[in-house]
């Protein structure tokens, strides 16, 4: 008897482990540029300096007001690069880590969820190359 017991409070421990990780993925996320451009390769860098070179304008202005507003219902809001708006559904895969968001094209885009904390989020996208072996790309992070 003893033996069912521990095993039902374990069930019930994880659940709320998995339930207290996605409850905490749920509010509005401001995309940190200085964070995400802090987190690239210097050879990433060089290319995004060069970038903006050309263009003429700071990146980090055409980002300045993305962001990610994760619902308790499942749906999402994503506002992308110079306003873009983007709505779907969310998922969160608990055995791998990952957020799934689906978006009203159901086109899905995999990330994982690198750092999770009160009033920080760091996702890496998945991307698939040619062979379908999925490749991490880079870390978007995000602030409470």
């Amino acid at each position: 008897m003893k033996p069912i017991r521990f095993t039902v409070l374990l069930c019930l421990f994880l659940g709320m482990q998995l339930s207290a990780q996605s409850s905490q993925l749920v509010g509005t996320w401001l995309f940190d540029y200085q964070a995400s451009y802090n987190g690239l390769s210097q050879e990433k860098k060089t290319v995004i300096d060069d970038l903006q070179e050309s263009i003429g304008s700071s990146l980090e202005e055409q980002y300045s007001n993305c962001k990610l507003e994760i619902r308790a219902d499942g749906t999402y809001t994503q506002i992308l690069q110079m306003g873009k708006e983007e709505e779907g559904v969310w998922a969160y895969d608990s055995t791998k880590n990952l957020m799934v968001l689906t978006n009203t094209s159901s086109s899905s885009q995999k990330q994982q969820i690198k750092q999770l904390t009160g009033n920080t989020l760091h996702l890496e996208a998945l991307i698939k190359d040619s062979m379908g072996n999925i490749l991490p790309a880079d870390t978007w992070c995000y602030t409470k």
